[in-house]
């Protein structure tokens, strides 16, 4: 993004219930908060202000990124769930409690994969009930009267568990790495034999990257897929 204009101040914290105590060092990712002139007094409905200001004044812009050594921001991804697919904002929410209508589904998590064309497309990772069986094509028959077109899952995944946090939440950046290393591997199968390449997704701060590792023959062929995909990568060989 670059650095900072004059009159904004910029900074990446680890908290934002605590912008002053939680500011994170150089190149460490977290979330980001802004205050300044160009910075507006907010919602004239002030209960949408709750999450949108720090009680101390920081408008809490979603965004996840980091700060280098100059003062250069760099945002990586969202810290909100919201997804975006071709300029349709699409609560996951929505999807999940559609999801929930199925009798032998027990927790449901929509997140965004990413997309060449839409940006994002909504995904859907459920649990089933202890002892029962979901079929994907019968919970899209579910989804289906319940959801706009944009809202409809590009695909389910069925999964034994999801991951969830220390309190018992579900934890969704866990399953965005998980959606973004399966729409990058099939990219690549479409291209390259499975030999050609293997793919490990990295996940921490809620940020995703991804390590390939290929031939050098094959190198310059995987840069030109990622192209238009936002994600941070490294190939080795």
């Amino acid at each position: 993004i670059g650095p900072v204009v004059q009159g904004v101040e910029i900074r990446i914290v680890g908290d934002t219930d605590d912008i002053e105590g939680a500011t994170l060092p150089p190149l460490d990712t977290g979330h980001v908060v802004a205050k300044g002139l160009t910075i507006g007094p907010g919602y004239t409905d002030d209960s949408l202000n709750k999450s949108l200001f720090s009680k101390d004044g920081w408008l809490i812009t979603g965004d996840l990124g980091l700060m280098d050594a100059q003062g250069n921001l760099k945002l990586n991804g969202r810290a909100k769930d919201l997804i975006i697919r071709s300029g349709h904002n699409i609560d996951p929410a929505v999807i999940e409690e559609a999801a929930l209508q199925h009798p032998a589904v027990e927790a449901a998590a929509a997140v965004a994969a990413p997309d060449a064309y839409a940006g994002e497309l909504p995904v859907l990772f459920v649990q089933p009930k202890p002892g029962e069986k979901v079929i994907e094509a019968e919970l899209l028959a579910i989804l289906e009267p319940s959801l706009e077109r944009p809202a409809m899952p590009k695909w389910v995944e069925i999964m034994d568990a999801l991951p969830i946090t220390a309190v018992g939440k579900i934890y969704k950046p866990g399953l965005v790495a998980r959606a973004i290393e399966r729409t990058i591997t099939n990219l690549m199968e479409d291209k390259l034999d499975t030999d050609d390449f293997s793919i490990t997704v990295v996940e921490k701060s809620g940020v995703s990257s991804i390590q390939f590792v290929a031939s050098p023959d094959h190198h310059a062929l995987i840069a030109d897929l990622m192209a238009p995909y936002s994600i941070e990568y490294e190939i080795r060989s």
